[in-house]
């Protein structure tokens, strides 16, 4: 069976679990400190996904590294990961929960990139701005890359909006040189 379909399918059942235990937001939080631990420390993916670890010591570094930090939910459900050997699923099965779960709460998720920082004001233009376009919650996450110049690019859920000089100036180009 392909991999991100039951990566699909165990994101599925932990979203439907937070909805009826209602720990939802809980649940999410948890997954996003278990990413990111596991981003910042790679040691700790590789220690679980290592065949020559002992199932028992894997959950015992799970309850070490998360116990009384995540809902009793989570660690349930990565024990069922380890017990079912899809712990190497993890990554996958985190990505599909957020898109679940964005889904669930009409959430989108947007990346405003421009040349120089943008400040508060601005930003929460923007998401007011995305919101009544959407008719969603918008998460936006600011990006600063000084090679456009001027203006902005704005990717909301894959629609991109492109306004930046870069752009702008790469298109003459390409009008003169035809």
């Amino acid at each position: 069976m392909n991999e991100s379909l039951i990566a699909a399918r165990y994101a599925k059942a932990l979203l439907n679990i937070g909805i009826e235990a209602q720990v939802l937001p809980q649940l999410r939080e948890d997954l996003k400190l278990i990413d990111s631990t596991c981003r910042t420390e790679p040691r700790i993916q590789q220690v679980i996904n290592s065949p020559s670890v002992l199932r028992e010591t894997k959950l015992q570094l799970l309850k070490q590294l998360f116990g009384g930090k995540v809902s009793p939910y989570t660690i349930r459900f990565t024990e069922t990961l380890l017990q079912r050997n899809r712990q190497q699923l993890l990554p996958d099965i985190l990505r599909s929960f957020e898109g679940l779960y964005n889904r669930h709460e009409n959430i989108r998720q947007a990346v405003l990139t421009t040349a120089s920082p943008v400040n508060e004001a601005q930003r929460q233009a923007v998401v007011r701005m995305l919101e009544t376009r959407y008719r969603a919650h918008i998460e936006l996450t600011c990006r600063i890359n000084p090679d456009i110049i001027g203006g902005f690019v704005l990717n909301v859920d894959g629609d991109q909006y492109d306004a930046a000089v870069e752009t702008a100036l790469r298109r003459i180009q390409q009008n003169l040189m035809q």
